[in-house]
């Protein structure tokens, strides 16, 4: 009797599971036919120009596209196809066209697929991959490989962690060797495309992984390259061919803001700042304040030498901001334990709270015969850490860097490339060189503050005000609170039940949409914000996109 009963609730299990595919498969899911009804369903005329478009059916992904796809396909005139390589063959194409046909992107005009086939049995390729192993087989050299001009070596090495939960990169792995291959394909495929065909765009959903080698091989041909969201468009290039880096703009578009707005925007991002600290686990306490690390002084660290090392997920993209001073996440951290093994600095190591439950078990092993370091549960809250009274906190380009500041804790950046570079508070190295001849010689460390007291104000403004919440309705945070949801996270990406919720809100107007993305296309400028629709001036007043 139990066995019928445990078959049953097995087979329940599966074919719900069963049934789930094929309503997706066919667009048959009742919260993507409520959004579809909301929608304008299009068509466009055939054009010999061609628009790539990565077949990444998020329905977050998918609201963006359906905005600026329109003004981008009238003033390239150009078709937009739906694309993305992986194995497979006619079966694959066949199968890809027919969920072209029910989904969200076939609603709004993208009719056609296009396959980018990889090939299990290209020997041609395996040794070429190989013969390049051979001649890069250091992390650093690996990670800057270029195959026809084409970065590739950074995307084929987090591709390779994050497939195989690895921490580090393995030179001898069959599977290393067969994504490098795949890549060199892809690229070849890419390369072949784009010479037989008129792309004036390609817009994909992410500059890592093997996902950022459509918009490499296009920048070669000097085609545009997109990225587009609900809430952010980036333009991408060869020299800046990595996306979500606003913060690296926010200081000049910032500059160029009026002072009434600056004035309102600084005061508006203090009064935010309990809630921000709140939400990463701190508490507030008289440590807080902008005026730990004034401007134009120099500092040194607390003694004795009391070190938070803030670590990160070992399989989650090491290279997304580019390059750091190591290749990896690992290869830092075993940096960082040849250091507490030379000197009598006090270690503790906290484990990314977010992280692959087998983080843990990969510092275990870092640390295991170091005794000058702790190691610390991932779970203790970040008001407990400030209780124990830290010299310096040390991270890649981690959050960190706008928290712990505040209560008076530098942090020591292992990255030249990270949101914080302007917070005060921040220290960051110029080279790899610097960076370890810092950390050798923590004990003299004296670091001269560039930044002002008003920096931490000003990025959270930039970050959490200028920019956009949606380009589909200006009630977006209003949606979220309503439906009890977290900013942060709708921000990384949602559902087709909340998409209907957005597009049942009050959306902006389509000539405001096709008039800011002409600005933006215009400006050349990396990404869309509210200057491209000459509403800088509104933000105080609630403006469009509050």
């Amino acid at each position: 009797m139990v066995s019928r009963l445990g078959d049953s609730v097995w087979y329940c299990a599966v074919m719900n599971v069963l049934l789930q595919r094929f309503a997706s498969f066919f667009g048959l899911d009742a919260d993507l036919r409520r959004v579809k009804k909301l929608v304008l369903k299009r068509r466009y005329r055939k054009y010999n120009n061609k628009i790539l478009v990565e077949a990444w059916m998020n329905p977050s992904i998918s609201l963006g596209l359906e905005r600026f796809l329109p003004p981008l396909i009238d003033q390239l005139r150009a078709e937009p196809i739906s694309f993305y390589g992986t194995y497979g063959g006619l079966a694959t194409r066949l199968k890809e066209a027919l969920r072209l046909r029910f989904s969200f992107y076939g609603h709004i005009g993208i009719r056609k697929f296009k396959l980018f086939s990889y090939s299990r049995k290209s020997g041609k390729y395996k040794q070429l991959a190989r013969d390049l192993i051979g001649q890069n087989r250091s992390p650093e050299q690996f990670e800057r490989l270029k195959y026809r001009n084409v970065l590739v070596g950074d995307a084929v090495y987090d591709s390779f962690l994050r497939g195989n939960n690895l921490p580090t990169i393995d030179f001898d792995h069959p599977d290393l060797l067969e994504k490098l291959a795949n890549a060199l394909y892809y690229i070849d495929s890419l390369y072949d495309y784009f010479l037989a065909e008129e792309v004036k765009a390609v817009c994909i959903i992410e500059t890592t992984y093997m996902l950022a080698l459509p918009g490499r091989v296009a920048f070669e041909f000097n085609i545009d390259v997109f990225i587009i969201t609900h809430s952010r468009v980036f333009r991408l290039n060869k020299n800046e061919y990595i996306g979500f880096h606003e913060f690296l703009k926010f200081r000049s578009v910032y500059s160029s803001l009026p002072q009434t707005i600056k004035a309102w925007g600084t005061e508006r991002a203090k009064l935010t700042m309990p809630s921000i600290l709140a939400r990463a686990g701190f508490e507030l306490n008289s440590k807080i304040s902008f005026n730990h690390f004034p401007q134009g002084h120099s500092y040194q660290l607390k003694k004795p030498l009391k070190l938070l090392v803030s670590a990160h997920d070992f399989f989650d993209s090491p290279h997304r901001v580019g390059y750091a001073f190591f290749s990896d996440f690992y290869i830092w951290l075993s940096f960082l334990n040849s250091v507490a093994l030379k000197t009598n600095y006090k270690w503790y190591v906290r484990t990314h709270p977010n992280a692959r439950h087998w983080n843990q078990e990969v510092i275990n092993s870092i640390f295991r015969e170091t005794p000058s370091v702790t190691l610390l549960s991932p779970l203790i809250r970040n008001a407990e850490l400030v209780e124990m009274d830290f010299s310096a906190v040390l991270t890649v380009f981690g959050t960190v860097g706008s928290e712990w500041p505040l209560y008076g804790v530098p942090v020591i950046n292992a990255s030249a490339r990270h949101k914080h570079v302007n917070i005060f508070g921040n220290i960051t190295p110029k080279n790899k060189k610097e960076y370890i001849d810092l950390l050798h010689g923590l004990d003299s460390l004296e670091f001269y503050e560039e930044n002002s007291q008003d920096s931490w104000s000003q990025y959270i403004f930039m970050r959490d005000f200028f920019m956009q919440k949606s380009l589909n309705t200006r009630l977006f945070e209003e949606i979220c609170f309503e439906s009890k949801m977290d900013l942060e996270r709708l921000r990384r990406g949602f559902g087709w039940s909340f998409a209907h919720k957005v597009l049942s809100s009050e959306q902006y107007p389509s000539d405001m949409i096709k008039k800011g993305f002409e600005n933006f296309m215009e400006s050349k400028d990396y990404f869309l914000n509210r200057k491209h629709f000459g509403l800088e001036g509104e933000i105080s007043n609630y403006g469009l996109f509050r």
